[in-house]
């Protein structure tokens, strides 16, 4: 199935979170404190992620949505911003739903415990794969096997011997701020040749609310900005899992992609 290649690459991003940045001041000493051992690992800041990843893994079912804006940098040097969405219903251990949605594609993913369906409404073509593994194996699956990235896939791996903790090669509190209503504790992370920073409500509930991915590799320091919003007592029905093809779309068959 034809993949929007921004939405592709944007949706993929680790964390993968969307939205505009929140204001708010953020405590200046924790600042001042980070800033002076920048490339230092605060052991807090990464209990906080332990912490977060944690308390995900013991959601059962859930909505959460994000909207993101994201930058792309022309020949030039010219930034140019595009935002997306992303709509999520979760029923774990095997029963999803995800609508994306940006200028450029419409997307929709549903998997119902035993059939992995991929919807495109506008070319009006949907592909269908047997499947009866977890959320997390259906995320490393698509990835794998036919390119296709989830929205929000790290949501399912922080919590698990999965999530990337090892990469990370300095971390700092950065103080709070709030997103929305949310009060929240504000992190600085870098890893690779990514710079990235996650709020995470503070509180019982330690819920991912912002994320803000600057891309180091690139001299124009493109980034993406990712508001997350989170229903924990969602009203959806099961029924929602599980496609019904419309009137008039045709079903093709979903090609692997090559290995490297």
């Amino acid at each position: 199935m034809r993949q929007d290649a921004y939405v592709e690459r944007t949706l993929r991003h680790r964390l993968l979170m969307l939205g505009l940045l929140a204001l708010g001041a953020s405590s200046a000493a924790p600042i001042a404190a980070a800033q002076s051992s920048s490339t230092a690992v605060d052991p807090a800041a990464i209990q906080a992620l332990k912490d977060m990843g944690a308390y995900l893994q013991t959601l059962k079912r859930f909505h959460v949505s994000s909207e993101l804006t994201g930058e792309r940098v022309l020949a030039d040097g010219q930034k140019l911003h595009h935002t997306a969405t992303a709509d999520m219903d979760v029923d774990r251990p095997n029963r999803l739903r995800a609508l994306m949605h940006s200028a450029r594609s419409e997307r929709q993913l549903f998997y119902d415990g035993s059939m992995v369906t991929l919807y495109t409404p506008a070319q009006k073509y949907y592909s269908t794969v047997d499947f009866s593994g977890s959320l997390g194996e259906l995320i490393s699956r698509l990835r794998e096997r036919y390119g296709v990235e989830v929205p929000m896939s790290d949501f399912f791996l922080w919590g698990t011997p999965a999530a990337p903790l090892d990469k990370i090669e300095s971390a700092m509190n950065a103080g709070q701020d709030f997103v929305g209503d949310d009060l929240c504790d504000h992190y600085a992370f870098r890893q690779a040749n990514a710079d990235w920073q996650i709020w995470i409500k503070t509180g019982d509930k330690p819920l991912p609310r912002k994320v803000v991915i600057t891309n180091r590799a690139d001299d124009a320091r493109p980034q993406s900005v990712s508001l997350i919003d989170w229903n924990l007592k969602p009203s959806f029905k099961d029924t929602v899992f599980k496609f019904t093809a419309p009137k008039g779309v045709s079903k093709i068959e979903i090609v692997p992609v090559k290995a490297k």
